[in-house]
């Protein structure tokens, strides 16, 4: 699977289920470490794609890697806490550039 088709397919994923999984939270984490410009922000992207989905009244499914579960989440604060904890220089609330 290309690039592209796979990005497509995660953000779908993402918006239907709101789960995020141990393979996908090792990629947005993957994309967090590596810290440069197209990496963060295909990493914000998906974190207001939650973020838009959490907003709309749906519940996310976050893991947590020092328990190996993912916990059900209801509120943006926790959902902010959650992202801030693991991606501290991602801006879920904006995009980059337009603060």
């Amino acid at each position: 699977m290309d690039a592209a088709a796979f990005n497509h397919e995660l953000d779908a994923h993402l918006a239907r289920s709101g789960r995020v999984d141990r393979d996908t939270f090792e990629r947005l984490l993957q994309a967090h470490q590596y810290g440069t410009a197209t990496p963060m922000q295909w990493l914000e992207g998906k974190l207001r794609l939650l973020h838009k989905r959490l907003s709309s009244g749906q519940a996310l499914w976050l893991y947590q890697p020092c328990s190996g579960a993912c916990l059900e989440c209801h509120t943006e604060t926790d959902f902010m806490g959650w992202a801030g904890q693991y991606f501290p220089e991602a801006k879920v609330d904006q995009p980059r550039g337009m603060s």
